[in-house]
């Protein structure tokens, strides 16, 4: 079993390299794009929003074939091979990364804990694999709150858990945006489909929404979010336990590895905001 997470971390450690690869190639054809609009960093906030929405139009407008608008035509048809340039060029990347996506969902569908996966709507192989990719063993975590600040989701000195400037504070929150961001999408996925999740969702979004009559609906969204993806993660720290996974079982150590969900369970209770 040990071999089988070292492999789906590899997988996913080369995942990350594919999807930078394509994000520097979008990135850089919106950037010569924007350059081309007039874009400047000393324009207005007003004017500077309002030319990266016109690249943007621009770049998946010729990307995806779809309909320009009449006022970015000539734009377009001047930086169309330059689009089309791009698309090409992250051909390469994006088939490594679905033949990587192939590989590691493949990878945990053997798991013990993949019948309880399969039941969860909105949340599957890739998103099991992506958590597996980013955390490890899950029974190596002797409770929830220490899987959720694996993933970027727990409360730090009393503030959420994000990047910090100052070292030592820095240290204390070992927040990885990009695992984060992982987890973000695989949240947005659990969230699209009706199930105890989604219902979980909402109830806490207007939860907040009521607690904090002044607070915004995106603050609420998001706030309702996390809150629903600590409960994925605890839900599935304690499945992976129950299903038989062990720490113990598959590295050599002493440490006391006995499962005790219940308890650790009820330690995090009150923290899951």
């Amino acid at each position: 079993m040990s071999s089988l997470i070292e492999d789906i971390k590899e997988l996913q450690k080369d995942r990350r390299d594919a999807l930078k690869m394509q994000l520097r190639i979008d990135n850089s054809c919106r950037a010569k794009v924007r350059r081309f609009l007039g874009w400047q960093a000393d324009l207005p906030e007003k004017k500077r929003k309002a030319i990266s929405t016109d690249a943007k139009t621009i770049v998946e407008g010729i990307q995806k074939e779809k309909p320009m608008p009449d006022c970015l035509k000539d734009a377009a048809a001047t930086l169309a091979s330059w689009c089309l340039m791009s698309r090409e060029a992250r051909c390469p990347p994006e088939a490594c990364r679905r033949d990587l996506e192939r590989r590691m969902t493949k990878a945990v569908m053997s798991l013990p804990v993949w019948p309880w996966v399969e039941a969860v709507k909105g949340f599957g192989p890739l998103g099991l694999a992506i958590i597996i990719g980013e955390a490890g063993d899950l029974s190596a975590y002797a409770n929830p709150g220490k899987l959720w600040k694996r993933m970027g989701l727990a409360v730090i000195d009393g503030k959420a858990q994000g990047k910090r400037t100052d070292k030592e504070e820095a240290a204390r929150h070992g927040y990885d945006p990009q695992r984060r961001s992982a987890f973000w999408t695989i949240t947005d996925s659990l969230l699209r489909q009706r199930g105890p999740f989604k219902d979980m969702y909402d109830a806490r979004k207007a939860y907040e929404l009521a607690r904090d009559p002044e607070m915004t609906k995106i603050h609420a969204h998001r706030r309702a979010q996390r809150f629903a993806g600590k409960r994925l993660l605890r839900d599935l720290w304690t499945a992976w336990r129950a299903a038989g996974h062990s720490f113990c079982e598959t590295q050599e150590t002493t440490a006391d590895c006995s499962p005790s969900p219940t308890r650790a369970v009820a330690q995090t209770k009150g923290t899951d905001a």
